[in-house]
């Protein structure tokens, strides 16, 4: 039998029951970088972590763009798993998460390994990442001897021209945001898209957080919100980083294991 794919949304809640994921293997999908290794770095380290917890029957990272690995890996044993979780490292459910989801696959029958394979919904889109973020920005603050109810908070997405995707997924992180009320205002930009990042922080009045949807310390993360902020020319801005530094990341990519594992 070949290997099959199947794709869980899952269900958003953080309480789901602890599945058994000692006899899956964890594929982590990213998009990683060419330019900004640190990017790719970010990555690894954090499958090496989840790798030493033992949770898994074995961790493997693949990559987009950059740093490239073997795979399947030359000594990956598949009588040590019963079943292939695919989760994509990204913040979005759009093209590349299901190519590369769909690519794992591919691989994977193509080497003859027989199990069946089960892709999970980007880890960007739990509605847990609005907890994140607002982590992230009230740090920053704290580190920064500022009250977040006197700040604005400006969160900042990929976006794109041609998929919706980035901005819905950031959109229903952005409500979340509001609802909690934590700070003075919260405000959506985009790299790719209007509004455009520098053209919200010129419209706020300053201070403000500024906090990035992004997964890993990529060029998007590091370079475009800075120059960003940069072109605003506007004081008192605070540059948090992104999301995905935060420690609390990790146990995004165990939810959606979870909720692949539950009925």
């Amino acid at each position: 039998m070949n290997a099959q794919t199947t794709y869980h949304g899952g269900s958003d809640d953080q309480d789901s029951p602890q599945a058994d994921l000692s006899r899956s293997l964890l594929i982590i999908c990213a998009h990683g970088s060419a330019y900004h290794p640190a990017a790719n770095e970010h990555v690894l380290e954090i499958s090496s972590t989840i790798r030493q917890s033992g949770d898994y029957a074995d961790v493997q990272t693949i990559f987009h763009a950059g740093q490239a690995a073997d795979w399947p890996a030359p000594d990956l044993d598949p009588g040590a798993f019963d079943q292939i979780l695919v989760v994509p490292y990204m913040m979005s459910d759009g093209f590349l998460a299901k190519q590369m989801t769909d690519n794992a696959k591919h691989t994977i029958e193509e080497a003859g390994i027989k199990k069946p394979v089960i892709g999970t919904s980007s880890v960007g889109t739990h509605p847990a990442i609005a907890d994140i973020v607002l982590k992230v920005a009230t740090e920053a603050a704290e580190a920064h001897q500022l009250s977040a109810d006197a700040l604005s908070l400006v969160i900042v997405a990929h976006g794109s021209r041609n998929a919706p995707q980035s901005r819905i997924g950031a959109e229903a992180h952005l409500q979340s945001l509001r609802d909690v009320a934590r700070f003075k205002e919260t405000i959506l930009g985009f790299i790719e898209e209007p509004p455009f990042v520098a053209d919200v922080l010129k419209s706020i009045e300053s201070p403000a957080v500024v906090v990035g949807l992004f997964a890993a310390p990529g060029g998007h993360a590091i370079v475009d919100i800075a120059e960003a902020m940069q072109e605003a020319n506007i004081g008192s801005l605070i540059n948090a980083g992104p999301i995905g530094l935060h420690p609390d990341m990790h146990d995004m990519i165990r939810l959606r294991a979870i909720e692949a594992m539950t009925p």
